[in-house]
């Protein structure tokens, strides 16, 4: 369980990379990776500490050093799914404590972090698949205005990351807790009535269109499996 509670602070940590569309400079992530490895130190003494605290730095440097940056999102992906590895091998020994709390606080709050930890996949790791999914296949919005070759919406961009992440949220409470899927339907129909005039455009109407497909259908993904967790 103190791993559990250790990926909870990890993906809180991964939340910078949300409105950041650049790898970070030098001195920031190497903050950032600091301070993973003292979550990792802090929540899970033992024997996985030095394997994960080795993956949360590699992850950083796979990301934020090696990859081109084109590639930054799968970068990111490829490294936080070197960190779930080492973290679902010492999930699945079950022998990691924490020096916050005791085992049966950890027990007590299992179904808390379980939550939390869906609530927070579908924030940024979703965030980071989308994009990554919509720059392989060019796909993001670009200014009608400008002369070829034609330039990335970051105004409109941006806007899809803050709606998606919103309605993932919604789809995600609302999967989880309600499992009522009837939601899907009133976002579907909400964000084609706010972009009936822009969906006229092909291109756009694509880009949205994938984007909230994939949004939805990784929210339920991981929404199931919060569930088969709990």
């Amino acid at each position: 369980m103190a791993t559990l509670l250790f990926l909870n602070a990890w993906l809180a940590t991964r939340l910078c990379f949300t409105f950041r569309d650049q790898p970070l400079p030098r001195n920031q992530w190497l903050t950032l990776g600091v301070i993973q490895v003292l979550l990792t130190g802090l929540l899970t003494p033992g024997l996985y500490t030095f394997a994960l605290g080795g993956a949360v730095i590699l992850g950083l440097i796979l990301s934020e050093v090696l990859v081109p940056k084109d590639r930054l999102n799968e970068g990111r992906l490829a490294g936080g799914a070197l960190v779930w590895a080492v973290a679902g091998l010492a999930l699945w020994q079950g022998n990691a404590s924490s020096w916050l709390l005791s085992d049966h606080q950890l027990t007590t709050l299992q179904p808390a972090l379980t939550g939390l930890l869906g609530f927070l996949l579908v924030a940024n790791e979703t965030n980071l698949a989308i994009r990554a999914l919509l720059h392989r296949f060019q796909m993001e919005p670009k200014n009608i205005s400008d002369e070829q070759p034609r330039t990335v919406d970051d105004r409109e961009y941006n806007a899809g990351r803050v709606i998606g992440m919103l309605e993932r949220w919604l789809i995600y409470l609302v999967v989880v807790f309600a499992q009522n899927y009837n939601v899907i339907a009133l976002i579907l129909a909400a964000k084609g009535f706010a972009r009936f005039r822009q969906l006229e455009e092909r291109e756009f109407a694509e880009y949205v269109l994938i984007g909230t497909l994939a949004s939805i259908l990784l929210t339920i993904v991981i929404g199931q499996g919060i569930l088969y967790a709990l």
